[in-house]
């Protein structure tokens, strides 16, 4: 089970050590009769799962449970839960099989230094391998020099999220048998360390060239400036980066070890907390797409006036952020899924007054099964530290078969064709790229996007296709409509979906509340469907 920080007293210590031994134990003794959960727990997820997956995978009681519990686990890490497949899932079990293939050595690849870091981090950007080991020129930082060295590998990364840039890495295998393991001593990799005035530093080969005398003892001691005449020692040749003083490699090493964690821990205690905070406004919505009878895609999104955000001019910009974190809770108060990200726009001096007066949209796309969630979600405004809050209900529908059923009415603030790589937009459904609005507030002289899919319609069994006849009407809020509007040709047949999309000229109607009517009939079955959204018009 993972370290936990104990109190200092002997006394605490040997009864949360007792404890921990205890729920070790149990929850053992929970998943012993199943190989699948252990091996999952043990092997697949060891070097990615945090103490607090851990613990509430402990606390798990059926299998039901743990399978919910795994699902989740790969769809909060799911990098764009509109795909089928799960990017991150993938390349994590390749990453395993990678590892097993290239690092074993009496033990499993997964096991080993470099399969951990391997796993966790992805292949490194520069890799270099000795794996001979032998002659060897120091760098600069090192001492300088010529000496031998055990077999080696350095790795290099210009960035780990949560650790830092330019990550220097070293395995040495000086024990033989090909286990490399992750050192912090530059040194460990140098056969010839102990070995009398054998491969000697250019700092200690210089002082011997001076003086007849040199000592290579500070050096191994790593005993820094001990004296003009005794010891040369100075600190890797004092050509060392901020990244090799000790204080900084035991900081890469704890970041090195523990699991990726929540970027905003902030915002999570603040969702935690259940305090509303006011000092941010935003906007908020969600609509529901089916993707199978089971699955729901749940797009989250929000819109952030830009005049709420507070600008900081840096390198001739004006530069605002905000940190968003989001998480839906179940039944039971179990937590099933969290996101967090942010947004931030950068804009000229010349534009930046016009720029201010609109909006940063931003968009989560969470895949849920049918079912009633709460959606907690709060925002931060980087620069003062302001932050805002909201809880809102989330029943997921359930698209059963047998019964004509409709997507959620989005309404849009742009439709329009997808021009650009899906992988970088959040806002693309099917072969269109659709910008809520989320306030339901459209101006006159703007047009009302409109966006819906229809479900579980029968075809035509001469032409297999569906005989749908769609149409919507708008009214004020509480009136009939007066006339309906057939649009059964604008209707897309994609499968195992219709889909219907269109911007709606407002330009005739009175400001205020208005009903958007959509009624589907299906001329195959004789079912229909009916569903209004509210908007507002304003000048």
């Amino acid at each position: 089970m993972r370290s936990r920080q104990f109190r200092s007293t002997a006394a605490s210590i040997l009864l949360l050590a007792l404890c921990a031994a205890v729920s070790t134990a149990a929850v053992q003794r929970e998943i012993a009769d199943n190989r699948h959960y252990r091996k999952w727990l043990d092997e697949d997820v060891f070097w990615i799962i945090t103490d607090e997956e851990y613990a509430v995978f402990a606390k798990l009681s059926t299998d039901e449970e743990r399978d919910a519990f795994i699902e989740q686990f790969w769809l909060r890490r799911d990098p764009d839960p509109a795909t089928m497949e799960n990017e991150y899932k993938i390349e994590h079990y390749r990453r395993i099989v990678y590892a097993n293939e290239h690092f074993h050595a009496g033990i499993d690849g997964w096991k080993s230094d470099r399969g951990m870091i391997y796993i966790k981090f992805g292949p490194p950007d520069r890799k270099e391998t000795y794996p001979g080991g032998g002659p060897y020129a120091r760098e600069r930082k090192e001492g300088g020099g010529m000496t031998a060295v055990f077999p080696f590998e350095r790795w290099e990364y210009r960035n780990l999220p949560g650790i830092g840039d330019d990550v220097v890495l070293e395995f040495v295998d000086d024990k033989g048998g090909g286990q490399y393991e992750l050192t912090w001593d530059n040194q460990r990799k140098d056969a010839l360390l102990l070995s009398g005035l054998m491969g000697l530093t250019q700092d200690e080969l210089e002082q011997e060239a001076n003086t007849g005398y040199t000592n290579k003892q500070d050096r191994v001691a790593r005993r820094r400036y001990s004296g003009e005449y005794k010891g040369i020692y100075s600190g890797m040749g004092g050509f060392e980066s901020h990244r090799d003083k000790p204080f900084e490699q035991l900081i890469l090493s704890a970041g090195i070890s523990r699991p990726l964690s929540i970027r905003f821990k902030d915002l999570e205690t603040a969702v935690s907390a259940r305090v509303t905070y006011t000092g941010f406004p935003f906007d908020v919505r969600q609509d529901f797409i089916r993707i199978t009878d089971q699955q729901v895609l749940v797009p989250i999104t929000v819109l952030l006036a830009n005049e709420h955000l507070t600008f900081k001019r840096s390198y001739g910009l004006h530069h605002g952020a905000a940190q968003i974190y989001g998480r839906v809770v179940g039944l039971g108060n179990r937590i099933e899924a969290i996101f967090e990200d942010e947004v931030a726009r950068d804009f000229p001096p010349d534009e930046f007054e016009r720029a201010k007066r609109h909006a940063s949209i931003y968009q989560k796309r969470l895949i849920l099964k049918p079912g009633l969630y709460k959606l907690e979600l709060a925002v931060k405004d980087v620069e003062s530290g302001r932050i805002g809050m909201t809880e809102r209900r989330l029943e997921v529908p359930k698209y059963a078969d047998g019964s004509l059923q409709l997507s959620s009415l989005i309404l849009a603030d742009r439709i329009e064709p997808d021009t650009e790589d899906r992988s970088l937009s959040s806002f693309i459904l099917g072969d269109l790229k659709v910008i809520p609005k989320t306030d339901d507030a459209f101006r006159r002289t703007a047009s009302l996007g409109l966006y819906l899919q229809i479900y579980n319609f029968a075809l035509d069994q001469e032409t297999q296709r569906p005989a749908l006849k769609l149409e919507y009407a708008i009214a004020p809020r509480g009136s009939e409509p007066e006339s309906w509007r057939d649009v059964s040709q604008l209707v897309h047949f994609a499968g195992q979906h219709c889909r219907f999309a269109r911007m709606i000229n407002l330009s005739r109607l009175e400001e205020g509340l208005h009903e958007l009517r959509v009624r589907v009939t299906d001329a195959v079955s004789g079912r229909k469907v009916e569903r209004i959204a509210v908007f507002r018009v304003t000048p």
